[in-house]
């Protein structure tokens, strides 16, 4: 059942007059609420357009490998959150946000690597000779 426009009108007004209350309340709701809260924040995310383009680029990214949503979180669980490489965990930063690794070749999912360790596979992989000279020069044998 929708409120009346009478009553909109009166709920707005009164928040606009009370505006630390209605904070207060809003807080103490999602605090107690914090399942009912993210999921109406999304609502109003994806209303308003913040998290909507992320969102489907994400699907249609994770669509690619052939994983869904669901897939790519068993991979998140199943690796602890961490990388398949280096093993440092998972975060939302550019170069710690998880990406699928995969082999170019068949298109199989291997697992999922921080973006440092992908960068760095994606180049040893086009350039397998130069892993045994790169130890080597490490190691300090090199002319």
């Amino acid at each position: 059942m929708r409120d009346s426009p009478g009553a909109i009108k009166q709920r707005r007004r009164y928040s606009a007059n009370h505006k630390s209350q209605t904070n207060a309340r809003k807080r103490r709701w999602a605090k107690a609420n914090p399942e009912k809260a993210k999921a109406q924040r999304k609502r109003y995310e994806i209303k308003i357009g913040i998290i909507g383009r992320r969102e489907r680029d994400r699907r249609h990214n994770l669509a690619l490998y052939g994983l869904s949503i669901e897939d790519f979180d068993q991979l998140l669980t199943k690796q602890r959150n961490r990388c398949a490489l280096c093993g440092s965990e998972f975060a939302k930063t550019l170069m710690r946000k998880p990406s699928v690794d995969h082999d170019h070749s068949t298109g199989e999912v291997r697992g999922l690597l921080c973006g440092e360790c992908n960068i760095w596979l994606s180049y040893y992989e086009r350039r397998r000779d130069l892993l045994d000279e790169t130890a080597a020069y490490l190691m300090g044998s090199h002319v």
